[in-house]
């Protein structure tokens, strides 16, 4: 928790009359111990005037709002289980100041949790004190719109070209079946003399696939004779509109989280709305659209954050194929996931399933951010099953297998992927998952997974996932494995020389 955030905590505690009259506090960062390494702290554990136990989270941002609901799932599981209170003596409570990416997913949230939950709306000054509080209301699940993660950007030098182009986007991506589609004019904001195109075209669109039926389906890849290799299926309307459109100075390609860090220093503002997202212009502001557009729950190419549950076929099923996305270039991920994914929903369809996910496939980045004592883009899985007889979590860890690194950087890279440039270079298309299990071997990096199981007498299990055929399973200690900060503390000259390498090519990846 952020400092603000632990502000607003504090301030929340000392007034939970602010959340619901009567509320009696019984600790905040309410420890669920386990040596485990589930451990969680629950920022406001509370009582309300019937007795039952509130789980009071609180997030400040979008950004944190990602991982909110997962934690949220995760605390009450596990309170349930560790502490042997009723599930029906649970309440959850998330608190946020902005709700909008967590909207979407903190509704389909109301649908599978078995806990009730509210979500309350508050504002806060700089000082953590909340003003006011307010019920967040679910939105509606039914709109047949979705934004692809699949995005492009066109880059101009000047914006007069940029202007004269939109339009004609607009009908190349008609022209491809690509009817319900948002063009976002792109203009730089920032202080960066070396922006050498200041103004963009950026693409945004729903997949005519979603909620299109087989016939539908087959005639529209029969038109744009479809290619089943591309990483994911609506990069074929990207490709095929851009045969037909290719006036730019420059493109990119883009995505949910590239639009969010755009917005720093970028004006964003909407060009174009073309087909239902033209018609509804009435019920969904240019506002709501932008920031529809960069929502990334679901099929992110780097992260995923879900609560679902086998029982929802479709959303089952939405969930194993954006898992595949989201582990390309970790093969361990590749072949754990489904294998957990469908070991769950063999032993509880009913089961209740939170999954968050992080892979950014790019070891070397990695490793330029552990330089600065940064280990948060090192690839992560939590999974956890609220089944009738139990809670299992299963959770990846990085282990280093201690052997020192005895090559310089500069050999470590012709050998991993040529040399920075190259690097560089695949990480600008996205390419650099290609060549990542390859760099963590040579480092001793291993993912490995362990299964901690919270069953209903009390007891808690810990096991070491190996994956062949099936799963099988070993006990495990539960004494803690030498990760990354031990690759990087015995191998600080590897590091420095690492570092200074990188640096010459690429200084902005050592800033925090």
């Amino acid at each position: 928790m952020n400092q603000f955030e632990s502000k607003i905590r504090d301030h929340l505690a000392s007034k939970l009359d602010f959340i619901e009259k009567g509320l009696a506090l019984i600790e905040t960062e309410f420890h669920l111990k386990n040596s485990f390494g589930t451990n969680g702290r629950i920022d406001i554990l509370a009582k309300d005037l019937f007795g039952n136990y509130v789980v009071i989270e609180i997030k400040r941002s979008d950004q944190a709002a990602r991982q909110a609901l997962h934690e949220l799932f995760k605390y009450t599981s596990i309170l349930h289980r560790q502490l042997g209170v009723a599930q029906s003596a649970i309440r959850a409570i998330l608190v946020s100041t902005v709700w909008d990416e967590l909207a979407l997913p903190f509704s389909e949230f109301l649908e599978i949790t078995p806990y009730h939950t509210e979500g309350i709306k508050i504002t806060a000054n700089s000082q953590g004190q909340v003003l006011s509080a307010e019920k967040f209301s679910p939105v509606t699940l039914s709109s047949a719109l979705n934004f692809s993660s699949c995005q492009s950007i066109h880059f101009y030098e000047n914006a007069e070209e940029r202007e004269k182009n939109i339009k004609i986007v607009s009908n190349a991506l008609v022209g491809v079946s690509v009817n319900d589609h948002v063009l976002f004019s792109v203009d730089y904001t920032g202080s960066d003399p070396h922006v050498i195109y200041p103004h963009g075209i950026y693409v945004t669109f729903s997949s005519p696939l979603y909620l299109a039926n087989e016939e539908r389906q087959a005639k529209i890849k029969q038109q744009l004779n479809w290619e089943e290799e591309l990483d994911e299926p609506d990069e074929n309307f990207l490709v095929a509109y851009c045969n037909i459109f290719s006036s730019h100075d420059t493109m990119e390609i883009g995505y949910p989280d590239k639009l969010r860090v755009m917005t720093d220093s970028w004006s964003v503002n909407v060009a174009c709305r073309s087909g239902r997202f033209k018609s509804n212009e009435r019920l969904m502001s240019d506002e709501k659209i932008v920031q529809l557009a960069m929502q990334s729950e679901g099929g992110s190419p780097h992260y995923l954050n879900c609560i679902t549950s086998p029982k929802f076929k479709d959303r089952w099923n939405q969930l194993r194929n954006d898992s595949q996305l989201v582990a390309k270039g970790n093969s361990k991920f590749e072949l754990a996931i489904p294998m957990i994914l469908a070991e769950i929903s063999a032993r509880d369809p009913e089961a209740k399933v939170a999954v968050s996910m992080y892979n950014l496939a790019n070891t070397h980045h990695a490793l330029c951010k552990l330089c600065i004592g940064d280990l948060r883009y090192f690839p992560r899985v939590e999974i956890v099953s609220k089944e009738l007889n139990a809670v299992v979590i299963y959770q990846s860890s990085m282990n280093w297998n201690k052997r020192l690194l005895k090559i310089s950087p500069e050999d470590f890279f012709r050998i991993t992927c040529e040399d920075p440039i190259y690097w560089l270079t695949a990480q600008h298309f996205g390419s650099q998952f290609e060549f990542d299990d390859l760099v963590r071997k040579y480092l001793g990096l291993e993912t490995i997974f362990f299964q901690i199981s919270f069953q209903n007498s009390g007891e808690i299990e810990m096991d070491k996932l190996v994956f062949d055929n099936k799963i099988s399973r070993r006990h495990a200690s539960t004494g803690p494995n030498p990760g990354p900060v031990e690759l990087f503390t015995e191998n600080e000259m590897f590091f420095l020389k690492y570092r200074e390498l990188v640096s010459g090519f690429a200084p902005g990846l050592f800033e925090q």
